[in-house]
């Protein structure tokens, strides 16, 4: 990860004036599972990426890559924003070997009528650089054997562009106040106990909480946001811990820098609630009614899952997802081989229509029965009345709490909660 970031650094220095991003070639020919890079790595590349270097990426043109990543990409569109899907493009090293010859020099109509020729995502690297830089692998006419003591020799003496950050002795000692002993043993967790890694994620998130302050956003600040009822919590589970309702549907705004404020908000706000001996919450992601004109942005999806993975590590106890679309399972089971187990063991799935149509659960059931009654679901299939009970679960989602969105009353009471 440190090397992907000295890679950045220097490709930054090497920006002229006006330039802002890079172009990334990612070639898989003969990837395989002992060769692979590691889900966990592919997460923090990207989580960093995105994080720490926004819009530093102009064009990724995945080379040779397997059907399942057009597959996938195919299935997430809906849910990737244009700007984003336009820079993800794929190509095949034999397609450009059999086709016409691309010349160094092209107006740039004809560049555009010749990238608008290929179909979906599909594209030729040489409409991106030109063939006399472009390396003979990937259909240039760059001659070159990789070099390592010239390369390095060479890349080692390109300045990097730094500035430093300022310090708040007040701040800090806030910072260090949340830094605890449970704080610790969450980052120990996450990198599954890899003092190294765990070491620099917490830096990282202790850097980024004395930045973005996620602890003093104040209500006043993201109120817009809560308005229609989008995000809100509401309740505990069976085993404590805060129910984070989402109801994408119900988006009212398109500023995302706030809506991404106003999720963190409610995580502080969610961790302020919970009981001694509670690490988690439970979201129940309500995606009934969602379509192309009030789904979340895929760059407002990515922040947030960024942001949740990185500076809120094992905080997510479970993730229900209610009337998710077909796509989703699909998806999750693509991605499967990706994720660890015990990730994959908090995200759910559950159906409104299934659970009205299924025997009542009782709001008291011993642990055995409890247990019992979720091993009997297939996959990642689900009941949300195994995880809240019916007399604290909304009605929406088969339960027994009557109510109605009052916009006023919650965020009265939500505001007056105070932050650890």
């Amino acid at each position: 990860l440190r090397y992907t970031c000295f890679n950045m650094e220097k490709a930054i220095a090497l920006m002229q004036p006006g330039r802002e991003s890079v172009v990334i070639v990612i070639d898989y020919e003969n990837i395989n599972s002992k060769n692979s890079v590691p889900f966990s790595v592919a997460r923090e590349f990207l989580n960093t990426m995105s994080s720490h270097y926004p819009e530093r990426l102009g064009m990724c043109i995945m080379v040779n890559a397997s059907w399942y990543f057009s597959v996938a990409l195919r299935l997430l569109s809906p849910f990737i924003d244009n700007v984003t899907l336009a820079k993800l493009k794929f190509a095949k090293t034999s397609q450009m070997q059999s086709s016409a010859p691309i010349a160094d020099d092209m107006t740039t109509q004809a560049l555009e009528e010749k990238k608008q020729s290929f179909s979906g995502n599909n594209t030729d690297v040489r409409l991106y650089v030109q063939p006399k830089y472009l390396l003979q692998d990937y259909g240039g006419n760059f001659t070159w054997t990789w070099d390592y003591p010239s390369y390095w020799s060479a890349i080692s003496a390109v300045g990097k562009n730094y500035t430093g950050n300022s310090t708040d002795a007040a701040r800090n000692a806030e910072l260090l106040a949340w830094c605890d002993t449970r704080c610790l043993v969450r980052y120990l967790k996450a990198t599954k106990f890899n003092l190294d890694q765990s070491l620099e994620r917490l830096a990282a998130t202790l850097k980024w909480r004395f930045e973005y302050a996620p602890d003093n956003i104040t209500p006043e600040e993201v109120a817009p946001e809560a308005d229609t009822g989008k995000s809100f919590l509401s309740g505990f589970s069976r085993d404590g811990r805060p129910v984070w309702y989402m109801r994408p549907a119900k988006q009212n705004t398109t500023t995302h820098d706030r809506q991404l404020r106003f999720t963190c908000f409610n995580m502080e706000k969610a961790i302020a609630l919970m009981k001694p001996g509670i690490e988690s919450v439970v979201i129940v992601a309500d995606h009934e009614n969602i379509n192309s004109k009030n789904s979340v942005p895929f760059s407002v999806a990515r922040d947030f899952l960024t942001t949740m993975s990185t500076h809120y590590p094992e905080r997510l106890g479970i993730c229900i997802l209610v009337n998710a679309s077909w796509y989703f399972p699909v998806a999750l089971r693509l991605l499967s081989p990706f994720i660890d187990n015990v990730t994959l063991a908090k995200l759910k799935f559950a159906k409104t229509s299934q659970m009205q149509s299924s025997t009542t659960i009782p709001d008291e059931m011993t642990t055995q029965a409890l247990e019992e009654k979720k091993q009997s679901f297939s996959g990642s299939n689900t009941d949300v009345r195994l995880y809240v009970q019916p007399k604290y679960l909304l009605e929406d989602y088969c339960g027994n709490f009557k109510w109605t969105w009052d916009y006023p009353a919650y965020w009265s009471a939500i505001s007056a909660i105070e932050n650890n």
